[in-house]
């Protein structure tokens, strides 16, 4: 499965922005280490007021998909209108796409590098195992994740099971409280990282991060 982290989201992980307020909003796409990628100019997420009309309207949620084209990562649309408290979701078309971050700047500053407020970072566990996760801008947010292997369902049992991989677990991170810090899922299930109000954080596992030096006693 994919590298957790929310720094490079790949094939299967989203990253989610609300935006409160009108605003235009540009942003670019970037590849993380893959030297040479590019994406489409101007990417622009462009804010209005709601419908006046509408008192009791729900907020909506958009989607766009990137996908890869030579050396570019494309998105459609490049030029997306929304009302003001509506949410856009960034994902992976396909799995030829490299990780990727999104980050836009101007009226409204977001980034998925950065998860700082009203943000959503959703990732999938395909293998089993325990995942220590903790941010690597270093504001020591950290929490842990236990994947279980399913055990073996009959038939009549599958689609029950099937069920639980459609609904997704929730880790809620206000400032620099996470609740709950520790969750257990089963094997193909997703966890959503809801960002209420952070301090521009990443969700990042342990294993993939420089190791601390050791300090020394005197």
């Amino acid at each position: 499965m994919n590298t957790f982290d929310s720094r490079f989201l790949q094939f299967g992980d989203t990253f989610t922005q609300m935006f409160p307020r009108v605003a235009k909003v540009a942003y670019s796409l970037g590849a993380g280490a893959m030297r040479g990628f590019g994406s489409q100019s101007p990417n622009v997420v462009e804010v209005i007021e709601p419908d006046a009309s509408s008192k009791h309207r729900k907020a909506a949620q958009h989607t766009l998909r990137l996908s890869r084209q030579g050396r570019k990562l494309v998105i459609e649309p490049a030029h997306l209108q929304i009302e003001a408290g509506d949410s856009v979701t960034w994902a992976g078309l396909c799995s030829n796409v490299p990780g990727f971050s999104v980050s836009g700047g101007g009226d409204f500053q977001f980034d998925s590098a950065y998860l700082s407020e009203a943000s959503v970072y959703t990732h999938p566990f395909g293998i089993a195992g325990e995942y220590e996760w903790e941010d690597a801008n270093g504001s020591g947010v950290n929490g842990r994740v236990i994947v279980r292997q399913p055990q073996e369902y009959a038939s009549r049992e599958m689609g029950e099971y099937r069920k639980l991989l459609a609904t997704g677990t929730l880790v809620l991170i206000r400032d620099r409280r996470v609740e709950p810090e520790t969750v257990e899922i089963l094997v193909g299930q997703t966890v959503f990282f809801a960002v209420e109000k952070a301090p521009g954080i990443s969700i990042t596992d342990r294993r993939l991060l420089a190791p601390r030096p050791q300090t020394s006693k005197a």
